[in-house]
Protein backbone atom coordinates (compact mmCIF):
# COMPACT_ATOMS: atom_id res chain seq x y z
CA UNK A 1 0.00 0.00 0.00
CA UNK A 2 1.28 3.50 -0.68
CA UNK A 3 2.92 5.50 1.70
CA UNK A 4 4.82 8.91 1.92
CA UNK A 5 8.40 8.00 2.97
CA UNK A 6 9.92 10.27 0.56
CA UNK A 7 10.56 13.06 -1.96
CA UNK A 8 10.94 13.03 -5.59
CA UNK A 9 13.76 14.99 -6.84
CA UNK A 10 11.87 16.61 -9.38
CA UNK A 11 8.61 17.21 -7.64
CA UNK A 12 8.63 18.11 -4.05
CA UNK A 13 5.09 17.77 -3.54
CA UNK A 14 4.34 14.19 -3.63
CA UNK A 15 3.88 11.45 -1.87
CA UNK A 16 1.28 8.29 -1.55
CA UNK A 17 5.12 6.52 -3.52
CA UNK A 18 5.56 2.78 -4.13
CA UNK A 19 8.33 1.34 -4.69
CA UNK A 20 9.63 -1.15 -7.19
CA UNK A 21 12.94 -3.38 -7.66
CA UNK A 22 14.05 -3.98 -11.48
CA UNK A 23 17.28 -5.96 -12.13
CA UNK A 24 18.39 -5.78 -15.97
CA UNK A 25 18.37 -8.31 -17.45
CA UNK A 26 21.30 -7.34 -20.35
CA UNK A 27 22.91 -4.24 -21.37
CA UNK A 28 20.54 -1.99 -23.06
CA UNK A 29 18.07 1.18 -22.45
CA UNK A 30 14.94 1.39 -19.67
CA UNK A 31 12.13 3.64 -20.32
CA UNK A 32 9.91 3.95 -17.58
CA UNK A 33 6.19 5.64 -17.87
CA UNK A 34 2.78 5.41 -16.00
CA UNK A 35 0.81 5.67 -19.46
CA UNK A 36 -2.96 4.28 -19.05
CA UNK A 37 -3.20 4.99 -15.42
CA UNK A 38 -6.38 5.89 -14.00
CA UNK A 39 -5.21 8.17 -11.52
CA UNK A 40 -4.79 11.60 -12.77
CA UNK A 41 -1.06 12.76 -11.91
CA UNK A 42 1.89 10.88 -11.43
CA UNK A 43 5.42 11.77 -10.57
CA UNK A 44 8.04 8.55 -11.17
CA UNK A 45 11.61 8.45 -10.28
CA UNK A 46 14.24 6.22 -10.21
CA UNK A 47 17.48 5.47 -9.05
CA UNK A 48 20.88 3.01 -9.28
CA UNK A 49 19.95 0.44 -6.03
CA UNK A 50 18.30 1.81 -3.11
CA UNK A 51 19.68 5.49 -2.35
CA UNK A 52 22.21 4.94 -5.51
CA UNK A 53 22.10 7.86 -8.27
CA UNK A 54 19.37 9.35 -9.64
CA UNK A 55 18.87 7.04 -13.16
CA UNK A 56 15.90 9.72 -13.98
CA UNK A 57 13.07 11.99 -12.58
CA UNK A 58 9.71 13.16 -14.22
CA UNK A 59 6.58 15.02 -13.23
CA UNK A 60 3.87 15.28 -16.06
CA UNK A 61 6.05 14.29 -19.31
CA UNK A 62 3.71 11.76 -19.74
CA UNK A 63 -0.09 12.14 -21.92
CA UNK A 64 -1.53 14.64 -19.80
CA UNK A 65 -0.67 14.97 -16.12
CA UNK A 66 1.36 10.88 -16.28
CA UNK A 67 4.92 10.37 -16.17
CA UNK A 68 7.62 9.43 -18.74
CA UNK A 69 11.27 8.93 -17.93
CA UNK A 70 13.51 9.42 -21.00
CA UNK A 71 15.40 6.11 -21.96
CA UNK A 72 18.65 5.67 -19.90
CA UNK A 73 21.20 3.30 -20.11
CA UNK A 74 21.46 0.12 -17.73
CA UNK A 75 23.70 -3.26 -17.59
CA UNK A 76 23.08 -6.66 -16.93
CA UNK A 77 22.28 -6.93 -12.98
CA UNK A 78 22.02 -3.55 -12.47
CA UNK A 79 19.66 -2.90 -9.70
CA UNK A 80 17.23 0.15 -10.65
CA UNK A 81 14.79 1.44 -7.71
CA UNK A 82 11.79 2.58 -9.38
CA UNK A 83 9.36 5.19 -7.44
CA UNK A 84 5.79 5.66 -7.99
CA UNK A 85 4.05 8.62 -6.71
CA UNK A 86 1.15 11.32 -6.25
CA UNK A 87 1.63 14.58 -7.16
CA UNK A 88 -0.31 16.60 -4.24
CA UNK A 89 -3.51 15.06 -3.04
CA UNK A 90 -4.11 12.79 -6.54
CA UNK A 91 -4.94 8.79 -5.60
CA UNK A 92 -5.71 6.25 -7.69
CA UNK A 93 -4.59 3.28 -9.59
CA UNK A 94 -1.53 3.36 -11.99
CA UNK A 95 0.10 1.40 -14.26
CA UNK A 96 4.29 1.17 -14.34
CA UNK A 97 5.13 0.52 -17.55
CA UNK A 98 8.91 -0.78 -18.00
CA UNK A 99 10.49 -1.20 -21.48
CA UNK A 100 13.73 -2.68 -21.92
CA UNK A 101 15.72 -2.49 -25.09
CA UNK A 102 18.34 -4.66 -24.91
CA UNK A 103 21.57 -3.96 -26.70
CA UNK A 104 22.95 -6.94 -29.48
CA UNK A 105 25.82 -8.71 -27.89
CA UNK A 106 29.46 -7.85 -29.67
CA UNK A 107 32.64 -9.63 -30.60
CA UNK A 108 34.49 -10.02 -27.12
CA UNK A 109 38.03 -10.07 -27.75
CA UNK A 110 40.38 -12.21 -24.68
CA UNK A 111 43.93 -11.93 -23.88
CA UNK A 112 44.41 -15.34 -25.34
CA UNK A 113 43.17 -13.71 -28.46
CA UNK A 114 40.25 -15.88 -28.29
CA UNK A 115 36.60 -14.00 -29.04
CA UNK A 116 33.45 -14.60 -27.90
CA UNK A 117 30.30 -12.59 -28.37
CA UNK A 118 28.94 -11.29 -24.93
CA UNK A 119 27.20 -7.79 -23.63
CA UNK A 120 29.92 -5.40 -23.44
CA UNK A 121 29.55 -4.98 -19.23
CA UNK A 122 30.04 -9.06 -19.50
CA UNK A 123 33.27 -8.88 -21.77
CA UNK A 124 34.69 -6.09 -19.43
CA UNK A 125 34.40 -8.46 -16.13
CA UNK A 126 36.12 -10.78 -17.71
CA UNK A 127 38.97 -8.35 -19.02
CA UNK A 128 38.24 -8.66 -22.44
CA UNK A 129 38.23 -5.60 -25.06
CA UNK A 130 34.44 -5.23 -26.22
CA UNK A 131 34.29 -4.75 -30.15
CA UNK A 132 31.64 -2.07 -31.86
CA UNK A 133 27.84 -2.35 -31.89
CA UNK A 134 27.16 -5.33 -34.91
CA UNK A 135 31.11 -6.68 -34.49
CA UNK A 136 30.78 -10.83 -34.01
CA UNK A 137 33.13 -13.60 -33.98
CA UNK A 138 33.32 -14.84 -37.19
CA UNK A 139 35.64 -14.17 -38.65
CA UNK A 140 37.95 -13.55 -35.46
CA UNK A 141 39.55 -10.20 -35.45
CA UNK A 142 40.64 -10.38 -31.89
CA UNK A 143 44.42 -9.60 -31.79
CA UNK A 144 46.80 -12.52 -31.28
CA UNK A 145 49.21 -13.36 -28.72
CA UNK A 146 53.10 -13.93 -30.26
CA UNK A 147 56.19 -14.30 -28.80
CA UNK A 148 57.89 -11.71 -26.48
CA UNK A 149 60.88 -11.26 -24.97
CA UNK A 150 62.40 -10.03 -22.02
CA UNK A 151 65.37 -9.29 -20.59
CA UNK A 152 68.36 -9.89 -19.98
CA UNK A 153 68.41 -12.52 -18.98
CA UNK A 154 66.40 -13.35 -21.73
CA UNK A 155 63.00 -14.84 -21.40
CA UNK A 156 59.86 -15.54 -23.48
CA UNK A 157 56.05 -15.54 -23.39
CA UNK A 158 53.31 -15.56 -25.52
CA UNK A 159 51.67 -12.80 -24.80
CA UNK A 160 49.55 -9.81 -27.14
CA UNK A 161 51.56 -6.69 -28.37
CA UNK A 162 49.79 -4.42 -25.92
CA UNK A 163 50.72 -6.57 -23.08
CA UNK A 164 54.58 -6.81 -24.03
CA UNK A 165 55.08 -3.17 -24.80
CA UNK A 166 53.36 -2.75 -21.43
CA UNK A 167 56.08 -5.31 -20.33
CA UNK A 168 58.88 -3.34 -21.64
CA UNK A 169 59.14 -6.61 -24.20
CA UNK A 170 60.26 -7.11 -28.29
CA UNK A 171 57.09 -8.87 -29.62
CA UNK A 172 58.09 -10.58 -32.70
CA UNK A 173 54.48 -10.77 -34.18
CA UNK A 174 51.20 -12.71 -34.35
CA UNK A 175 51.51 -15.94 -34.01
CA UNK A 176 55.21 -16.21 -33.36
CA UNK A 177 56.61 -18.79 -31.62
CA UNK A 178 58.91 -18.88 -28.28
CA UNK A 179 61.17 -21.90 -30.18
CA UNK A 180 63.16 -21.42 -33.07
CA UNK A 181 62.72 -24.10 -35.71
CA UNK A 182 65.48 -25.74 -33.94
CA UNK A 183 63.18 -26.20 -31.17
CA UNK A 184 65.26 -23.01 -29.01
CA UNK A 185 64.24 -19.89 -27.68
CA UNK A 186 63.40 -17.63 -30.22
CA UNK A 187 65.01 -14.17 -28.00
CA UNK A 188 68.84 -15.49 -27.52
Amino acid sequence: SATDDSEAPCQANSGKDVYYSFAATCDGTLTLTTEGSSQSDTVLSATAGCGGASLGCDDDSGTGNLSAIAPFSVILGQEVRIRVASFGAACGGFNLNITLICSPPVACCKSDGSCTEEFPSVCLAQDGVPGIVGSTCTPNTCPQPGACCQGPPYSCSQLLASACGAAGGAFLGEGASCLNFLGQSACD
